[in-house]
């Protein structure tokens, strides 16, 4: 069987794992970054982007790329409440630094403003910056499985076009893979989170809306959502 050899191994290139890529090759550390998947993110997934990672894109010389093609802060300055995607407003806050009575200490509080990036934007970004720094970035290659010896870590891989399998030798693992991390499970690390889930309710009697909070302990591969005015949670296991 072939064996590659890395100084970092990186299991996932979304945000976290592409952007791990292009730090360290920065620093001059090779690195092999990984995915599953056939390209970067079809859907837009997480597309807040905060003032400390928007510092960190700085840093690596991309903030001018992102900015480009994100839409700027006020372009999503509040969070509303709608009994439907196209129903009736409940109610809205300001969100992300935008509410008039906050938006000095945002702006006292880093050089770079929050945006709407999303990882259809993002990842192409950072992956590509990866590639320029020498990161070798393979799409359609699996994690199947990995030890750990006094070296560092064998990761058998899969090509998922051929069914081939390699090894990949690495000083070091960094499991970016998301919710479902293959890494996470083969470690047994716990995997919990406490889900805050906002509903409405209508009070027939005082004719108005009631702002509903719930707060959940969810298991890993399960999330809450809302559907009109029903709360539920979905096992995605």
């Amino acid at each position: 069987m072939t064996t590659v050899e890395t100084e970092v191994l990186i299991v996932g290139a979304g945000p976290a794992g592409a952007s791990s890529a292009v730090f360290l090759g920065k620093h001059g550390v090779s690195n092999i970054l990984l995915s599953r998947r056939r390209s970067t993110a079809e859907t837009p997934r997480a597309h807040i982007t905060n003032q400390r990672t928007m510092e960190a894109l700085r840093d690596a010389g991309l903030e001018r790329d992102c900015i480009a093609v994100a839409s700027p802060s006020s372009c999503i300055e509040h969070t509303f409440w709608l009994r439907s995607m196209i129903g009736e407003e409940v109610a809205r806050t300001y969100a992300w630094g935008n509410d008039p009575l906050r938006r000095g200490d945002y702006e006292a509080a880093s050089p770079c403003s929050m945006c709407d990036l999303p990882q259809t934007q993002m990842e192409p970004l950072l992956v590509a910056e990866a590639a320029r720094l020498c990161s070798q970035v393979r799409f359609n290659a699996e994690l199947l499985s990995f030890k750990q010896d006094n070296n560092g870590v064998v990761a058998l891989v899969q090509d998922r076009m051929t069914g081939q399998s390699f090894e990949i030798r690495a000083k070091y693992m960094i499991g970016a893979d998301g919710a479902r991390s293959p890494v996470v499970e083969q470690l047994g690390i716990p995997f919990k989170s406490r889900l805050v889930v906002l509903g409405a309710s209508f009070d027939p009697i005082a004719n108005s809306y009631n702002i509903i909070r719930i707060e959940l302990l969810a298991q890993r591969h399960s999330f809450a959502t809302s559907v009109g005015s029903d709360m539920r949670t979905v096992d995605l296991a």
